[in-house]
C-alpha cells in the first residue's frame, strides 16, 4: 500500500513523537504493515503518490516547528502565517493542524472495584420534558448503581430537590434490599454546599438523613468522571435499552415509571453485566447491605421568601397567599411533605397544601377578610365599590360611566374621588348628580361643575336698594288696568 507525501509526513512526525505503529495506522486509515515499512524511511520513496501542491505548503514548516515546541491552537497558527502572507481559508490550516498534531496522552488510572456491600454511586441525569399534570415539565431520572454487583436502580422523577432525593434514595434501598456502608455523590447542592481539598460543607439535612440511615457520604473531585464511571454507563444504558423509542408523549410519570421497573426487574439485572460477567441480580446475593431501617424519613425544606404587595410569596414556581398584615415582608417558608407553612418569626400565619403543579395562585380568601380598600386601589371593582361608599345612590352614575368609558372608566372614577381632597363631599356630590342629570359622565364634567359651584358660592349676595328718600318706600300707587296704557302706546 502506497501514501501521500503528506500521509508520509505525518507518519513520520507521530513516530518521532512516540506514538505506537498500531495507533498511528488508526489515525491514517492505513495497515500497520505499511507503518512498519516506513519507519526507517529518511525521505519518501521514490514510487509514492505525488501529492497535490497546496496554498499553505510554504508555510507548514513553520507550523510544524511551532507544534513540535508549544501546544498551539490552529486559530493561533492560523493568525501567525496570515501575518507570513498567507492568503488561504482557516479551514485549511485547521485541517493540517488535526493531521500533524499528535494525539494528546489521556492519564492512565487504575480500575477500582469495591467489595461487596462496600460502595454504591448516585446520581441524576436530565431526559427531556414530560406532559404532567396538564404542563410541560422537566424529566430527570435518579439511579443508583451498587459497586460490587452492579444492581441498579433508578426513577424518574420532575424534581431534583432535597425532598425527592431522599424519598429515591429510601426506594433503591428498598429495591435492592440494604444500604452500602458508603454512597458516591457528584457535587449536587442538595447534597454538599461547598467543596475544596481541605474542606467539604455538607448540606446538614441531607447529613442528618445519612446519619439516620446509617451510610457515609462521598463526593468525587471534579473532573475526575472515572472515579464514578459506574453511574455515569448506566444512563447511557437506560436511554439506549430503555428510553429510546418511548411514546412519551402520551405517558404519565406513573406509567413511565412503572414500564421503567419491568425494564430493570427483567432486563437490565438478569442480563449478564459486560465487566463483571455476572447477573446483577445473582451478585446481589453476595452484597453485604446494612439492613434497612423499618422507618421512613420527612424532609422540612426552610427557606425564606418576600411576600409581595398582592399578599402572596413565591414558591417552587406557584404563588401561595398570606393575611394581608404581612404583604412586603421576610418570611420563612417551611415544606414538609405535602404541607407549605409560612411563619413570621415563630408565628405561624399560613398554612397551604402544595401544588403539584406549576404557575399556579393557590389564595386562601380568610387572608383579605377585613383588608382596607387603598389596598385595591388599582382594581375596577375595588374602585367601583369605594366610589357608591363614598358617594352613596350614586351607582347609576358609576354605570354611565363603565358604559361610556369602557376600560377607562376607572380612571375617571379615581379622578372624581380625588376631588373630594379639594372640595367637601357634599359638593362632589351635588355635581355628580348634575353631571347624570345631563347625561356628562366624565371626571371633567364634574370638576367643571364644582369650580362653578365653587365660584357662585364665593360671590357675595346682592345688599337691599338704598332709597335716597326712605319715605318713598311707603308711597301707595293707583292700581289702573293695562287697556290703559294700551291707549297710550297707539
Amino acid at each position: 500500500m502506497t501514501i501521500t507525501h503528506k500521509e508520509w509526513i505525518v507518519l513520520k512526525t507521530l513516530l518521532d513523537e512516540g506514538v505506537p505503529q498500531t495507533r498511528i495506522a488508526d489515525l491514517l486509515h492505513i495497515d500497520r504493515k505499511t507503518v512498519a515499512r516506513h519507519a526507517e524511511d529518511i525521505e519518501p520513496s521514490q514510487h509514492e503518490r505525488a501529492s497535490r501542491a497546496s496554498i499553505l505548503d510554504p508555510f507548514k514548516d513553520h507550523i510544524q516547528r511551532r507544534l513540535a515546541k508549544y501546544d498551539l491552537t490552529a486559530m493561533k497558527l492560523f493568525a501567525e502565517v496570515e501575518a507570513q502572507g498567507y492568503r488561504g481559508s482557516y479551514p485549511i490550516v485547521q485541517r493540517y493542524v488535526q493531521q500533524i498534531r499528535p494525539p494528546k496522552p489521556k492519564p492512565a488510572f487504575v480500575r477500582f472495584e469495591t467489595e461487596p456491600g462496600q460502595q454504591g454511586q448516585v446520581d441524576w441525569s436530565p431526559f427531556g420534558r414530560i406532559h404532567h399534570l396538564g404542563q410541560s415539565r422537566k424529566l430527570s431520572c435518579f439511579a443508583l448503581v451498587l459497586g460490587y454487583s452492579r444492581a441498579l436502580y433508578a426513577e424518574f422523577t420532575v424534581s431534583e430537590n432535597l425532598a425527592t432525593l431522599v424519598q429515591c434514595h429510601l426506594n433503591a434501598f428498598r429495591y435492592v434490599g440494604g444500604i452500602p456502608r458508603e454512597l458516591l455523590y457528584d457535587q449536587m447542592k442538595t447534597v454538599v454546599l461547598s467543596w475544596s481539598p481541605d474542606h467539604i460543607e455538607w448540606n446538614p439535612q441531607f447529613a442528618d438523613f445519612a446519619k439516620t440511615f446509617g451510610f457515609d457520604p462521598r463526593v468525587c473531585r471534579p473532573r475526575r468522571a472515572q472515579t464514578k464511571g459506574k453511574i455515569e454507563r448506566p444512563f447511557g444504558y437506560i436511554g439506549d435499552s430503555f428510553f429510546a423509542g418511548l411514546d412519551i408523549e402520551h405517558l404519565t410519570l406513573d406509567e413511565l415509571n412503572t414500564q421503567l421497573r419491568y425494564w430493570l426487574d427483567h432486563i437490565a439485572n438478569t442480563r449478564v453485566h459486560r465487566t463483571t460477567q455476572c447477573v446483577p441480580f445473582e451478585r446481589l446475593k453476595e452484597e453485604k447491605l446494612l439492613p434497612v431501617p423499618d422507618r421512613t424519613y420527612v424532609v422540612e425544606l426552610v427557606e425564606t421568601r418576600k411576600s409581595h404587595k398582592d399578599c402572596h410569596l413565591d414558591y417552587q414556581g406557584n404563588r401561595y397567599s398570606v393575611p394581608f398584615q404581612y404583604a412586603c415582608r421576610e418570611l420563612t417558608v417551611r415544606a414538609q411533605g405535602d404541607q407549605l407553612r409560612i411563619f413570621d418569626g415563630e408565628k405561624l400565619i399560613a398554612t397551604h397544601t402544595i401544588c403539584p403543579k406549576k404557575r399556579q395562585m393557590i389564595t386562601d380568601p380568610a387572608h383579605f377578610s377585613g383588608i382596607p380598600h387603598p389596598v385595591y386601589a388599582s382594581d375596577r371593582q375595588a374602585i367601583q365599590e369605594r366610589f357608591v361608599t363614598t358617594f352613596p345612590r350614586m351607582e347609576a352614575f358609576v354605570q354611565g360611566v363603565v358604559r361610556l368609558k369602557g376600560g377607562n372608566a376607572t380612571h375617571h372614577l379615581t379622578q372624581i374621588l380625588a376631588l373630594t381632597e379639594i372640595y367637601p363631599v357634599a359638593t362632589v356630590t351635588a355635581a355628580i348628580q348634575r353631571a347624570l342629570d345631563f347625561g356628562a359622565f366624565t371626571a371633567k364634567h364634574v370638576r367643571k361643575i364644582c369650580e362653578s359651584e365653587s365660584a357662585l358660592a364665593l360671590v357675595p349676595p346682592k345688599s337691599p336698594v338704598q332709597m335716597r328718600q326712605p319715605a318713598l318706600l311707603h308711597t301707595t300707587v293707583e292700581q289702573r288696568p293695562l287697556t290703559r296704557y294700551v291707549e297710550v302706546v297707539k
